[in-house]
């Protein structure tokens, strides 16, 4: 698997996922490109896209749509459609983007979307950057925003692949049906859902129990607790599958991941 990173928050991204993850990382940014005056511009131009991708690979590709380069996000794409690619697209908090910048970044979230629900993308992570500093980097100064907002995306989205590949101690997650292509993750703490994007129309939750040595040999308790946690997060028009796993950290956390087939 390798790690593509467009635009510069996203390249941000691509770095600290790579080191979390070990696989190798490419960033494109405004660098790559010609000096631009309008995100028309940028859909002219093929980048020199010298990354060794070969036919079927893995590939996690991370963008945004709040630059002039992000005109080029589906010419880029384009030079990688024979790998197998999971996207991942980041909401730029709109409170700090101009009306224009905000169309342009729903314009091209919606295109990616329905992309990846006709099958062409494996799927799509949705995340947005307000919903992040409301859950989990509210008290940052800005000279460590972006490392903090990158480090904690990389974790999240390192821990979640690697408990889906790992295996269970009890119990085992089943994918969701194949048009359920759009997604996020989160984790649940204090009785409460805490998502990196609001995704509407959930059709299938996946929860992740990572769990101690102890907790797992010494808790009496432990099922029921599990079982309180899935009642919770449960509803009639979901599909809710779990897992547990055996970790080496010194507490135990669950991990979401939500599915769903509807454009967000």
């Amino acid at each position: 698997m390798k790690i593509i990173g467009f635009g510069k928050t996203c390249s941000a991204v691509s770095k600290e996922l790579a080191k979390a993850s070990g696989f190798e990382y490419r960033n494109i940014t405004k660098d790559d490109y010609p000096p631009l005056r309008t995100i028309e511009e940028a859909e002219k131009i093929k980048t020199d896209f010298s990354f060794d991708v070969q036919e079927n690979e893995e590939i996690i590709f991370i963008c945004s749509g709040d630059e002039k380069i992000s005109g080029g996000i589906l010419r880029t794409l384009e030079q990688i459609k024979h790998c197998k690619i999971n996207l991942l697209y980041l909401l730029k908090d709109k409170d700090l983007l101009s009306e224009a910048i905000i169309e342009q970044q729903r314009t091209i979230f919606k295109i990616l979307q329905n992309y990846a629900r006709s099958g062409l993308f494996e799927n799509i992570l949705c995340i947005d950057e307000a919903a992040i500093k409301k859950q989990f980097i509210a008290d940052v100064s800005m000279l460590e925003y972006e490392k903090k907002l990158s480090e904690m995306l990389a974790k999240m989205i390192n821990m979640v692949n690697w408990l889906h590949h790992a295996d269970p101690f009890y119990s085992e997650i089943n994918p969701p049906n194949d048009a359920c292509r759009i997604k996020t993750l989160g984790v649940f703490a204090d009785s409460e859902e805490k998502l990196i994007f609001s995704l509407d129309n959930v059709r299938q939750k996946d929860v992740y129990f990572a769990c101690t040595e102890k907790t797992l040999a010494e808790d009496i308790n432990f099922m029921e607790k599990v079982k309180e946690t899935l009642k919770f997060l449960k509803s009639e028009s979901e599909n809710l599958e779990y897992k547990i796993v055996k970790t080496d950290y010194e507490q135990d956390f669950i991990y979401l991941s939500y599915h769903t087939n509807f454009i967000q």
